[in-house]
C-alpha cells in the first residue's frame, strides 16, 4: 500500500464520517449509520 493510496483512503474514511456526523446532527439517522458503516 503506498502512501499515497492510504492517505486517500485515511480521505475517504474521514469524509464518509463527515457525511456521518452532518446526517446524525440533522437527525437523519438512516444516512448517518449508512456513512458510519461504509
Amino acid at each position: 500500500l503506498s502512501f499515497q493510496e492510504w492517505t486517500q483512503q485515511m480521505r475517504d474514511m474521514l469524509e464518509a464520517r463527515k457525511r456521518g456526523d452532518v446526517a446524525f446532527r440533522e437527525k437523519n439517522f438512516k444516512t448517518a449509520i449508512e456513512c458510519y458503516s461504509q
